[in-house]
């Protein structure tokens, strides 16, 4: 009898709990459909998602998933097509959205078999003969970058096409076209320095870059390109004499950052200027990107529609609106021309052409679906640039003002505001600089804190003084300079157009002197921008008060990332010197020579400031340096770095962890030891030294064997004693 009721009680109970689940799902149901209309915003986050898939393993995914992925796109796209044959607009959205994974997937594999850049194996000193394409000015020298390359002082069965090399005298003269010859020492486009960090030798790889370094003397020239045709050098041409230009009406750092937004060569940006801007949140100013096409566009725009406005004949056959729209798709067309076309000019100006043709056709301008649309189209033509610092910080701040603009409009529309005066309509201006600003920061904040280890505290203050220069004052004069250049009558513009950038590096300079202008955020991970995206992008899309639920993820990975401890101990790629996070702060360093770029991602890894410290001089009783190695106690544990020959037997018997730097002495176990040959194999390293173990990242493992990872193999080749020894 006992066992029959506790029978039906649990069927009850099984009962109630089904129930429940049902009730669950329903109102899930419910809520969807409620929001059917924001299904196909999901879609470029779905194509993301395929792009993560194909781009991110550290290994080329097996050639039957681009098969499966086939079939899942073509079964998505029948099913679609017969839902909209059938007029089930829910049903073909779902199949869109169930195609639009596989569709990521597919065109990152499109778009890497469509590369075959050949990249150097190893560095190497060339005397080359090439192409000039482009030329950049440098705060010392010039930036050329050569195709049609061939290599003079000996026989590579494989060479690089396209080189990019530093030149500190000679090339003042040069021009787009020109036929040099130059000695140089080469080397393939660098590798990150860190497991994680952007990897900037995959988007040079993408670009056909299989070679960058500088030259050993100065070039020469070997026939005159003027002769030579074609857009592309044609373009070229202009972009340097134009930044020329701009220099030199305004000399110095100014003209600079003021050709900079023009031209889009930033070369010859001081590092300080480059500093001073990321410091005070204003780093977004100087690299080209949707901020000045909506300038540029918006500047076009107002003016054709004022010049429109004056000739009543033409009003009445082509509206003045439409007619500006036009207008200010034309002037992005040049302004993507003039800034050399980059990757972040070409998504902006995707996006900025898509919300005036919205315009064109009557329809609201500024919404997701746009943004959706552009964010699609990016993703076709380059899906490589999803990986990087540009895509990420461009659309965040898009999605995050958009967004707030979808509330506000939202608002507006069940209390419309009250007329004003001026003075109210000034307050509401400045109350929209600070609210946009204050938006846009947030939402970028957390890809500066995972790129670059920081972020700006007074960011807000910086934008609300500088960003009302670069639109009223800055982009205006470049586009009017731009515009008389052909009459000469550029001088005036350009003057004002670097005096307002003279202005916003004086903001820039003086917000990074404040103090605390910014912190560090070093417990950033791939796992913790996950949930803040995720997160954030449902709470962007959806309408609904459900949309708080994505709130939860964007506070975990906030607060992961907040509590998160940052790597330990570091290996330079070259095993050559070792370095370590300290208790107080302070990165402690190994002797042995450094490289620059290496010792910077270590201190953005971990948020330390100031120069490398050396490692304290050994004491009795006290771990530290000797000629022999350096040995320290760090987080419950014991490590030594091996710097020189001797006995490692002392190091085996008390440390956690050994590594050897000249030589590939081991230890017993269970004492963990790594030699110079797996320390120089793994081509940087990192560990964290964590109560239950010491847990290692190496470079070689985080990139793997994919395309942009691998080096040709020059062979055969002829010794050259200027070479470096073979590793």
């Amino acid at each position: 009898m006992q066992q029959g009721r506790t029978t039906w009680s649990a069927a009850v109970r099984q009962g109630a709990g089904a129930g429940a689940i049902r009730a669950v799902l329903a109102a899930l149901r419910q809520l969807l459909l409620a929001e059917r209309h924001r299904w196909a915003l999901w879609a470029p986050v779905l194509m993301g998602l395929g792009v993560l898939l194909y781009m991110v393993p550290p290994d080329d995914p097996p050639s039957g998933w681009t098969g499966i992925a086939l079939l899942v796109l073509a079964a998505a796209t029948i099913a679609a097509l017969r839902a909209l044959y059938a007029r089930q607009t829910a049903v073909a959205t779902l199949a869109c959205l169930l195609a639009a994974l596989p569709a990521g997937y597919l065109v990152a594999v499109w778009r890497t078999a469509q590369v075959d850049t050949i990249s150097l194996a190893r560095p190497l000193t060339l005397e080359v003969e090439g192409r000039v394409v482009a030329i950049e000015g440098r705060a010392r020298g010039h930036r050329l970058t050569l195709d049609q390359v061939a290599v003079l002082d000996r026989q590579l069965a494989t060479v690089p096409q396209r080189i990019r090399i530093g030149v500190a005298k000679g090339a003042e003269l040069l021009a787009a076209g020109d036929r040099i010859r130059v000695r140089a020492r080469l080397e393939a486009p660098q590798p990150p320095a860190l497991p994680g960090s952007y990897d900037w030798a995959r988007d040079a790889w993408f670009q056909g870059l299989g070679a960058v370094g500088w030259s050993l003397g100065a070039p020469t020239l070997i026939a005159a390109g003027a002769g030579e045709s074609g857009p592309a050098l044609f373009v070229e041409r202009i972009r340097t004499a134009l930044s020329h230009r701009i220099a030199s009406t305004t000399p110095g750092a100014a003209g600079a950052v003021a050709a900079a937004l023009v031209t889009g060569q930033r070369g010859a940006v001081d590092n300080r200027v480059w500093e001073d801007m990321q410091r005070s949140g204003l780093a977004h100013l100087i690299s080209i990107s949707g901020l000045h096409f909506t300038l540029v566009a918006s500047v076009v725009f107002f003016l054709a529609r004022w010049c429109l406005s004056l000739c009543p004949p033409l009003c009445l056959r082509l509206p003045a609106q439409k007619g500006a729209a036009l207008a200010a798709i034309l002037g992005c067309a040049l302004y993507l021309v003039i800034s050399g076309a980059s990757v972040p000019a070409q998504r902006s100006f995707v996006t900025a052409t898509i919300v005036f043709t919205a315009v064109l056709v009557d329809r609201d301008p500024i919404s997701l679906r746009l943004l959706a649309v552009a964010a699609a189209a990016v993703l076709l033509v380059a899906p490589h640039s999803l990986l990087g610092p540009s895509f990420q910080l461009t659309f965040a701040a898009m999605v995050g003002l958009i967004a707030l603009f979808e509330a506000l409009s939202a608002r507006r529309a069940q209390t419309p505001a009250a007329p004003g005066g001026p003075t109210r309509r000034m307050l509401a201006y400045l109350g929209g600089i600070v609210l946009t600003t204050v938006i846009a920061t947030i939402a970028t904040a957390p890809f500066g804190a995972w790129h670059f280890g920081v972020v700006a505290t007074w960011g807000v203050a910086a934008n609300m003084l500088a960003v009302p220069i670069t639109s009223f004052v800055v982009m205006p004069a470049a586009v009017l300079g731009t515009a008389l250049l052909p009459l000469g009558l550029d001088q005036p513009a350009f003057m004002v157009m670097g005096a307002g950038v003279a202005l916003v590096l004086w903001i820039a300079a003086e917000i990074a002197a404040w103090p605390h202008a910014s912190f560090a955020i070093p417990g950033m991970t791939g796992g913790c921008i996950a949930l803040i995206v995720l997160g954030g992008l449902w709470l962007a899309i959806w309408q609904r008060p459900w949309r708080l639920l994505g709130l939860p993820p964007v506070l975990l990975g906030l607060g992961m990332a907040v509590l998160g401890q940052p790597p330990r101990l570091f290996v330079a790629p070259d095993a050559q010197v070792v370095a370590v996070l300290a208790e107080d702060g302070r990165l402690l360093r190994t002797p042995g020579k450094l490289d620059g770029r290496v010792a910077e991602a270590w201190r953005t890894r971990t948020g330390a400031s100031g120069r490398l410290a050396r490692w304290p001089d050994a004491a009795p009783g006290r771990p530290g340096c000797d000629p022999f190695g350096c040995t320290l106690e760090l987080a419950g544990h014991r490590v030594a770095v091996l710097t020189g020959p001797g006995d490692a037997g002392d190091d085996c018997r008390h440390a956690d962890l050994v590594l050897d730097l000249v030589a590939e002495r081991r230890c017993p176990l269970p004492t963990r030891s790594i030699g110079r040959s797996a320390l120089r194999a793994a081509r940087g390293l990192e560990a964290r030294l964590e109560p239950e173990g010491i847990l290692l990242a190496t470079l070689s493992a985080a990139r793997g064997d994919r395309p942009w990872s691998r080096s040709t193999h020059p062979q055969p080749r002829i010794p050259d004693p200027t070479d470096d020894a073979d590793p």
